[in-house]
């Protein structure tokens, strides 16, 4: 399954991982989103070329990612996002696959809206659970962010795989990911695959206004609240507060109505039922 095609990035200047954390490391940033078709990102690749470098390592320039998310029992952390909430947080273990490397992550909205990413290293066997350790590096962000203290337990909520492509500024601090062959699940259970060719690009900069953002305004794009974790969590499960995400849903995944869920896809990466605690 290949969701991304007509946007080759092979020819354009190749960037090593280390030499995009130097450039563009934006733990803390502004985030704009977008929800594309093949079509539309094609139109814009020359000029993102002449702008932006692809990250490459080991002569590839796109990689699978594997997460998982956590969240509370009565989904916290879902609410919060899907109540426009301004101290919200998201909590994952985050696997990349082709390099079998992992971490622990917590994002949070600090002022003015921007994102904050906190992350640890996680050990393998971790990854999918959360442990004493994770728990702590939550409370200590969540205290270090928002002056308040985090006591709810953690469970696994959402399996996520995707295939990522990185872009990064030539002369600027900016990041932009597009995200491909997306598929969520619930941990254990089956895989509901996006619809193919449905791609997500995220421009991550320091003011949220980078040479991204206007090069996709110029085709016409504009940015779209999506959350990879409200929304797929919607296409898992039903019974959720779905306002905020509607929009989305209906226009980008042939979702109708919250008993009506996307039929399950070809089950390619079984996820694992995690346990709460590791």
């Amino acid at each position: 399954m290949n969701g991304l095609t007509g946007f080759d990035v092979a020819g354009w200047q190749p960037l090593s991982l280390a030499e995009l954390n130097a450039r563009a490391p934006l733990l803390d940033r502004q985030e704009n989103k977008y929800m594309l078709t093949n079509a539309i990102l094609a139109e814009s690749a020359e000029p993102l070329r002449r702008q932006f470098d692809r990250l490459t390592i080991d002569g590839a320039a796109a990689f699978t990612y594997e997460t998982t998310y956590f969240d509370t029992n009565d989904l916290l952390t879902y609410r919060q996002h899907a109540q426009g909430r301004r101290r919200r947080l998201k909590i994952r273990s985050r696997r990349y696959v082709d390099g079998d490397s992992y971490f622990f992550e917590v994002k949070l909205k600090g002022r003015r809206g921007r994102t904050i990413k906190e992350r640890m290293p996680y050990r393998g066997p971790s990854h999918g659970r959360i442990g004493i350790d994770a728990h702590d590096f939550v409370r200590r962000c969540v205290r270090d962010c928002y002056g308040e203290e985090f006591v709810d337990g953690l469970a696994p909520t959402l399996a996520m795989r995707y295939r990522r492509i990185t872009l990064v500024g030539k002369d600027t601090a900016e990041r932009v990911t597009i995200d491909f062959d997306l598929e969520f699940a619930i941990p254990g259970g089956a895989v509901v695959a996006a619809p193919h060719g449905l791609l997500i690009v995220e421009v991550k900069s320091d003011n949220g206004r980078g040479a991204a953002d206007r090069i996709l305004h110029r085709a016409g794009c504009r940015p779209a609240r999506c959350s990879k974790y409200c929304v797929g969590l919607n296409l898992v499960r039903p019974g959720l507060q779905y306002n905020q995400f509607k929009r989305q849903l209906v226009n980008h995944f042939g979702w109708s109505r919250p008993t009506a869920r996307s039929q399950p896809g070809r089950v390619v990466w079984p996820p694992p039922a995690a346990k709460a605690v590791a």
